[in-house]
């Protein structure tokens, strides 16, 4: 085929010795002689073939090109007819491309391969968009300025003190975000198990749950706060120099961290050094829930709504949100060091997910999900108890939530609980467990025993000092729901659990 460069396109070696599609295991090398014998069988002049595997990003799946090499008259649609009858309907190609032959040595033609690229997403690459709203850069910086907008008039100097802090922490994550491909190009090519996600609503135990799994330290692998807000391989060095000042200081970073968090603590504990919800990768690049309930003035900006409903945005923007997820996982994966990839695994905590199931099962086709379910007429309320908590920090001149921030709150609490109803039972049941938050209180070594047991999760679990925190006293004072509505709404998880 033609080139920028010439007229013939060599390939050198193979990146990926398997190709995931369609949630089934390909392995090329194992196909390629039966296609190559097919061909011949039926006459066409093929030399030899290669089956190779691109990521599309729309459809969130593996996309299959047969290299084939012969000459310029071969049919290339008896040739794919030829593959799909060898390889079956999961290992037929996409495309079927045909070049003069594969050279056995040579230098590589960078610029070749690209054209060869280009060819296979031309068609299937969804339009640009160039609407701000589109736009995924960590930290959000171009809507956040949308929302200072509403909150400068109130507080000034903090609205704009916000603005800076986070335009500046984009710069460092979007810099070393960057740098990655000069100093950690082979990144992508990480691997591990899993991810093994928690899901549910908040406050059913997700957060117990996930500090327990991720305690074994051998096997599971979880995000910190920091690596969230700064997921690049090269940003590593400049946490261990935050966490190396911090020593030198004699703890004061951790001492303003105290201050900054320990309000909220009685609720939920966040510091930037432990494990925590993977719903802050999202936050980090203004794709989170999280963007529109972090301060009463957002909450009920109508503007916001797309963020409350994955599944309505466009294809193209759900399809760069997840693949930024990816993306931050794998290069998790990648300073991981000394440990075969079979031997271990992601757990990712994050209640919003419970929203994303299909898009993360077909992200992920290794992906396992345990979902914590707890009564909806306690979990709800605690949920609003800390908004309440948080929004307190933030905005102290707003003493409680309003009825209309209520209803926003309860309306997405119930979409949580619908969504797992409605796309958990879809998945096979060797990629879901259910586990209630009484049961996990209850015994938690049991509950590790039995995930451990139901997912063939490498190494032992934890063993006998595992211990849930005791449930937290929230107080509910003005935050009155009408139980009588979640009842109705909700009856399928009453019936089904019997809450």
């Amino acid at each position: 085929m033609p080139t920028p460069t010439g007229p013939v396109l060599t390939l050198h070696g193979r990146r990926k010795e398997m190709i995931i599609r369609r949630g089934v295991n390909l392995y090329p090398g194992t196909l390629e002689g039966p296609i190559l014998a097919e061909s011949l069988r039926r006459g066409l002049a093929v030399e030899d073939c290669a089956l190779l595997g691109d990521w599309d990003e729309h459809s969130q799946d593996e996309r299959l090109a047969l290299i084939v090499a012969g000459p310029p008259s071969l049919d290339l649609t008896a040739v794919a007819a030829a593959a799909r009858a060898a390889a079956g309907p999961d290992g037929a190609p996409d495309e079927v491309l045909r070049i003069d032959s594969f050279p056995v040595k040579g230098r590589q033609n960078k610029r070749d391969l690209a054209a060869l690229k280009a060819l296979l997403t031309a068609r299937h690459a969804p339009p640009r968009s160039r609407r701000v709203e589109d736009v995924v850069l960590p930290f959000g910086a171009a809507q956040l300025v949308r929302r200072v907008q509403d909150r400068i008039t109130e507080r000034p100097l903090r609205a704009l003190g916000e603005l800076a802090l986070r335009l500046g922490l984009w710069s460092i994550s979007q810099a070393t975000w960057a740098l990655d491909e000069l100093v950690a190009p082979r990144w992508r090519e990480a691997q591990g198990r899993g991810p093994l996600f928690i899901i549910g609503h908040q406050r059913s135990g997700t957060t117990a749950l996930h500090r327990l799994l991720a305690a074994d330290t051998a096997h599971a692998r979880a995000l910190t706060l920091g690596e969230m807000l700064f997921p690049a391989v090269s940003a590593a060095p400049l946490r261990a120099a935050v966490a190396g000042l911090d020593r030198a200081l004699g703890g004061a970073l951790s001492r303003l961290e105290d201050r900054i968090f320990g309000p909220i603590d009685a609720l939920h504990r966040l510091r930037l050094g432990e494990v925590e919800e993977d719903e802050f990768v999202l936050w980090a690049v203004f794709a989170s829930i999280m963007c529109a309930n972090d301060h009463p003035l957002s909450v009920e900006r109508r503007q916001l709504d797309t963020l409350r409903h994955f599944d309505q945005q466009p294809a193209a923007r759900q399809a760069r949100v997840l693949g930024f997820y990816r993306d931050v996982l794998t290069r998790r994966l990648h300073r991981d060091v000394g440990t075969a990839a079979t031997e271990r695994w992601i757990v990712a905590k994050n209640p919003a997910f419970t929203q994303k199931i299909p898009a993360l099962a077909r992200l992920f086709p290794d992906a396992r999900f345990i979902y914590l379910v707890r009564d909806p007429l306690k979990a709800i309320p605690s949920r609003l108890a800390l908004l309440r908590a948080i929004w307190r920090l933030r905005a102290p001149e707003v003493p409680s939530l309003t009825p209309a921030q209520v209803d926003v709150i309860v309306e997405d609490s119930v979409r949580t609980y619908l969504c797992a109803e409605r796309d958990l039972p879809s998945l096979p049941e060797h990629r879901r467990l259910v586990v209630r938050h009484d049961a996990l209180h209850a015994d938690p070594n049991a509950t590790i025993e039995r995930i451990y047991a139901h997912f063939e999760l490498p190494g032992p679990p934890p063993q006998a000092t595992v211990q849930a925190p005791p449930p937290r006293v929230v107080d509910l004072q003005g935050l009155s729901l009408d139980e009588e509505r979640l009842r109705r709404v909700l009856a399928p998880v009453f019936e089904r659990y019997g809450f």
